[in-house]
This record gives structure tokens, sequence and C-alpha cells, in this order.
């Protein structure tokens, strides 16, 4: 029942990143990703950021 719940919300929250967010430009480049979850291109200022959301800036 929990991880049925937990599904449920888990993709319903909003994973993104927000300005001043510590993991912006913080991340690993791996030339072969160019894209995030959403499709968004990667990286998209500075460097790439940590997570597979990439912030738009």
């Amino acid at each position: 029942m929990f991880l049925q719940q937990f599904r449920c919300c888990a993709f319903k929250k909003n994973n993104r990143l927000t300005p001043g967010n510590r993991a912006i430009d913080a991340g690993y480049p791996f030339p072969e990703v160019t894209e995030d979850f959403f499709g968004n291109p990667r990286p998209s200022g500075k460097g790439v950021d940590v997570g597979a959301v990439e912030y738009q800036q």
C-alpha cells in the first residue's frame, strides 16, 4: 500500500531545480548525455546540473 501511494505522489511532485540551487552547474559532464529527463538541452548554462533535470534559465 505504501509503495502504491509513493508512486502516485512521486510523479505529481515538481522535481525541477529552483534558482540558486547548489546542484546547478555542479554536475559531471557526460558527452553522450545531451538531454535531461524532460528532453531539454543539456547543459544549459555554464555546466551540467546534478540530477536528471537541467535547470532552464
